[in-house]
């Protein structure tokens, strides 16, 4: 999630040094205030392009959005189980307290982008675009105090056009929101392209992107040595053992939830909040050349047999099976 939505902003400072400063029209107009905006960007003036970009706000609608789409699709994905109901809720509480530290560390990256001029590490390279070729596809609609702003130049998702918001306060216009749509960032299923999924064996060390490498092993039955901590009737605990290694050069983040266990029916599982194997495997950071292994453990009825286990980003998709 936190990739997706840090791009999305990126996108936009990109547009804003694309060549913005050619566009000379008069003050007070939208095109005027980006125009000051790429200023502040070019003079890595993080106070002058928040008077330009609502930065707090833009901050605050998506993460908000994508918390709130998260957790939809968490409800929908446990309905019917108690346990994994309750799992969700302990989750959810956990993901709302986290918010402000999220919201404050987006806002961060931002200021640190402006400040140190390195958004063109995140893959929008502004010097390579034409400005020709971009401001002769922008459209800019304007209706009273708002106007949006749409450019077929940059696209993040779905191939559609990136566009963002903007507004008149205080005799100058502010950008104040991205059209970004949330509804993917929870979701686990695999991408259609057969290309971009790799079949292996378990137990294969796995590229999945930028840097990173996966391994999972096995699925074998795992039985709790605690009396109170047994599966619930007719199921079985199986866990798998997952190494994560980051190999770039940046400090960043992992979780399990990409993971989904499939078994001889091809019934999908999401890993259990209780009674996982230890040492457990969740989520978290990972510093550069760092490793991290653990379990990852899983409930499915005992007469059937878990068959793959399926890893879905957006980088990349990953069945490790029986080979």
């Amino acid at each position: 999630m936190t990739k997706k939505l840090i791009i999305s902003l990126v996108v936009l400072v990109a547009i804003l040094v694309a060549g913005i400063g050619g566009w000379l029209y008069v003050t007070r107009s939208p095109e005027y205030s980006l125009v000051l905006a790429a200023r502040a960007v070019k003079n890595h003036d993080y106070q002058g392009f928040k008077q330009y970009v609502d930065v707090g706000q833009i901050v605050s609608d998506l993460v908000n959005d994508a918390v709130a789409e998260i957790q939809k699709q968490v409800n929908e994905d446990t309905e019917g189980d108690p346990w994994a109901q309750l799992g969700a809720n302990l989750g959810s509480a956990f993901i709302g307290a986290y918010t402000p530290q999220l919201k404050e560390q987006f806002t961060d990256q931002i200021r640190k982008g402006v400040e140190e001029g390195n958004f063109g590490r995140e893959g929008t390279d502004a010097s390579k675009i034409s400005f020709f070729d971009f401001w002769t596809k922008t459209t800019v609609e304007k209706e009273g105090k708002v106007a949006k702003i749409t450019t077929p130049t940059f696209k993040l998702q779905n191939d559609q056009p990136f566009s963002f918001n903007m507004r008149q306060s205080n005799g100058r216009w502010q950008v104040f929101s991205i059209d970004f749509d949330v509804s993917d960032l929870a979701s686990n299923d695999a991408p259609a392209a057969a290309d971009t999924t790799q079949r292996v064996a378990f137990g294969t060390r796995t590229d999945i992107g930028e840097g990173w490498f996966l391994t999972a092993t096995q699925p074998e039955a795992y039985t709790p040595t605690n009396q109170f901590s047994q599966p619930p009737e007719g199921k079985k605990y199986v866990a798998v053992e997952i190494t994560y290694e980051n190999t770039s050069t940046t400090k960043d983040s992992f979780s399990t939830s990409r993971l989904t266990l499939k078994d001889t029916e091809d019934h999908a599982y999401t890993s259990t909040f209780f009674d996982s194997k230890e040492p457990s495997l969740s989520s978290g950071d990972l510093e550069p050349s760092g490793t991290i292994k653990g379990y990852v453990t899983y409930s499915m009825p005992i007469e059937l047999d878990p068959k793959q286990l399926v890893y879905s980003s957006s980088h990349a998709t990953v069945i490790f099976e029986q080979q």
